[in-house]
């Protein structure tokens, strides 16, 4: 039907080179759903981790500040 091209041995400088884009491309596309799992679940690390500082930062403050009581005269707290 077609004529068949001669088949000549391939060398080891024809074999396709892995680029990094196709390997990574290649890694994250539909691995059971992991790359998936991590565009969920970073976002939620980063804004769980940034409310930790928050509040640290906030129990901090409030430890320093004086009692109600030990206020200076014309410090109204309204």
């Amino acid at each position: 039907m077609f004529p068949r091209r001669p088949v000549r041995p391939r060398l080891a400088d024809e074999a396709p080179v892995w680029e990094p884009e196709v390997v990574t491309a290649l890694l994250l596309a539909h691995q059971g759903g992991w790359d998936e799992m991590l565009f969920v679940a970073v976002p939620i690390l980063i804004f769980g981790s940034l409310l930790a500082v928050a509040n640290r930062r906030a129990s901090r403050i409030e430890r320093q500040q004086p009692p109600s009581g030990d206020r200076p005269p014309g410090d109204d707290p309204r």
